[in-house]
């Protein structure tokens, strides 16, 4: 079974805060709100610089909040979603292989922590992030989220592309079958609803009420892909 590692990198913790300043939407999610953990100051001068310029703003920002406290607070996070998620991993990972019906990665994954509000991930490096600012039940939500895209992205990828499918919409359905951690096999782990963004949101539905029709995974891969 695969295992978490959770860990804080102040420069991938800048890097975040200086990727989302720039974002007007994603998936038609807020942009206020995904930025909303930005000093006014600070996020107008990340969305006027590009490149080291905007990232070496978005590194003094982060010290100088770690420096005043927020350190600490990434310190406990770090000690509580390990606790957190220890007596879920092994039936996250359980119910997982029976929803998808593939078998669990053997991979082990690092949960960068992060001060800022959206939480981005590394298919190839294995990495996602998990929010100091989210509850701990939320965080839950968040790295079932995460490691769903994983499992998605290395079983059906290269299938969903075979079949000639877009890039944009195989995003759109990697994001989409999220919804399935809402149902009754993750019940015992899920306490906070996984939501999803805007854009997906009729998509999330035809896949809830598909699954709860059949409950057959590839079925309504196969659906998805005759839109």
């Amino acid at each position: 079974m695969s295992k978490i590692n959770f860990q804080y990198n102040v420069q991938l913790d800048a890097w975040s805060w200086a990727r989302f300043a720039k974002h007007k939407s994603l998936w038609r999610a807020n942009s206020e709100i995904m930025t909303k953990h930005i000093p006014p100051d600070i996020l107008k001068l990340l969305q006027e610089s590009d490149g080291d310029v905007a990232k070496n703003i978005a590194l003094e920002a982060v010290k100088r909040q770690n420096h005043e406290g927020m350190a600490e607070v990434i310190e406990k996070y770090i000690k509580d979603i390990k606790s957190k998620w220890t007596p879920f991993g092994k039936k996250f990972f359980e119910a997982l292989e029976q929803v998808i019906q593939r078998k669990g990665l053997e991979d082990d994954f690092t949960a960068f922590l992060t001060t800022g509000r959206t939480c981005p991930y590394n298919l190839k490096e294995k990495w996602f992030m998990v929010s100091v600012l989210h509850s701990l039940e939320k965080s839950i939500t968040t790295i079932c989220h995460e490691i769903f895209h994983f499992h998605f992205l290395y079983y059906f990828g290269d299938y969903l592309r075979q079949k000639g499918l877009p890039n944009e919409r195989i995003e759109d359905i990697k994001e989409a079958v999220t919804v399935l951690l809402n149902e009754k096999e993750f019940k015992d782990i899920i306490t906070v609803e996984d939501k999803g963004y805007p854009a997906h949101q009729e998509m999330r539905k035809e896949i809830t009420a598909l699954w709860r029709e059949e409950r057959d995974f590839l079925l309504i891969l196969g659906r998805l892909t005759k839109k």
